[in-house]
Parts: C-alpha cells; sequence; structure tokens
C-alpha cells in the first residue's frame, strides 16, 4: 500500500493548516510536485486492498456523490477516502471534518455560503472550478456545495472518519463491494490515461 504518495508533505501541511489567513502553505509546494500520476497509481493499488466490511458502514451516497472508505493510515492517523461522481440533485452541506481534496479526474464546482440567508437566496460568496490535479481543503464549518463532472473523482483525506453527508446514507456491505469493483474498473482507467499539460495555478 502506498501512501506515501498519497499522504505527502503537502498534504500534512494542509491538514494541519488552521483557518488563520496567515496559515497557508506555499503554493509552489503543490505545483513543483507534479503529484496526479503518482497518486492516480497509488489510489488504484489501494482500491485494491480495499475489502474491510467495516468500512461500508462508513461510506455514503447521495447528494451527487459516493464517497468510499478506502484505508486508514495507522502511521499518519489519516483516513483515505474516494469520491466519485453519482447522478442526483445537490445541495449545499455543511462540513463536519477538516478535509484535503486532491482531484484525481474530470472536474468539480465548488460554491460556499457565508450563512443560511445566502444558501435560501442561491448567492454564493465563492464559487470555485477544480480540475485534475488540484488540490485544496475544506475547513469545519464550511457551507458548500459540490458539482463533480461525470467522470469527477477525488481523494478526500481527513484525521477524523467522515460523518455522513446531509441528504446521503451509507452503504450496505453488498453495496460498498459492488461500489468499490466499480470504483476499482475506474480508477485503474484513469490511472493509466497520458496525462495533459497542467495550469501551475491549478
Amino acid at each position: 500500500m502506498r501512501e506515501s504518495a498519497i499522504i505527502s508533505r503537502s498534504v500534512t501541511q494542509l491538514l494541519e493548516q488552521s483557518t488563520a489567513a496567515t496559515d497557508v502553505p506555499d503554493p509552489s509546494v503543490f505545483v513543483d510536485q507534479h503529484w496526479l500520476r503518482p497518486v492516480r497509481v497509488a489510489a488504484a493499488t489501494l482500491i485494491g486492498q480495499a475489502q474491510d466490511a467495516e468500512f461500508a458502514s462508513r461510506s455514503f451516497r447521495g447528494n451527487g456523490q459516493e464517497v468510499l472508505l478506502l484505508a486508514r493510515d495507522d502511521a499518519s492517523d489519516v483516513f483515505i477516502y474516494l469520491r466519485r461522481h453519482i447522478a442526483g440533485e445537490t445541495q449545499p452541506i455543511t462540513a463536519a471534518e477538516k478535509t484535503v481534496v486532491m482531484t484525481l479526474n474530470g472536474s468539480v464546482s465548488m460554491e460556499a455560503f457565508r450563512d443560511s440567508a445566502d444558501v435560501e437566496a442561491d448567492e454564493p460568496w465563492y464559487v470555485r472550478d477544480f480540475d485534475s490535479e488540484s488540490i485544496y481543503a475544506c475547513h469545519p464549518g464550511t457551507v458548500h456545495r459540490l458539482d463533480l463532472s461525470a467522470d469527477g473523482v477525488q481523494l478526500v483525506l481527513s484525521r477524523e472518519a467522515l460523518s455522513v453527508i446531509e441528504g446521503a446514507k451509507p452503504l450496505l456491505e453488498s453495496e460498498y463491494e459492488a461500489a468499490i469493483s466499480a470504483a476499482r474498473t475506474q480508477l485503474l482507467e484513469i490511472s493509466q490515461q497520458p496525462l495533459r499539460l497542467m495550469d501551475a495555478t491549478s
């Protein structure tokens, strides 16, 4: 299992980052690493070993996404999840845990809201699209909506087990096994794709 390719110094910096404006890791750390290919390969290897039945109840599906627990790395105390697109309407949710997100394929559109009034008015104060080889952190309490592209795949890393998000349900063991099988096929295909030249601002 090659978590070292996934849980790099960059990821550790982001996991340890506070919400203070002055506590922001140097973005050149991420740009210089060109992490996409090794992380894709590492994720494909990792999902091939995801057979723990207990992971099913910590995985969930709904609100436009399927989130599968792949592993817990005891050395770094990090939970590793795979997030994929599923069909369905998406609604704003409130993040319960600090997460670091690595986009492996496709894209995701994020809308962040300041408060419930902004949600009701559908007036986000922050909107951004994250393409492949984008990495970002999401802090607890952030009200946001995610819209993954049909081929969107992300790794979600956290020092805590993720709570089931609003509008989603935990998976049964049989559902988890079927989802892992489908995701394994997708990851193997992704890991073999040639990389396009990335914009250094991603």
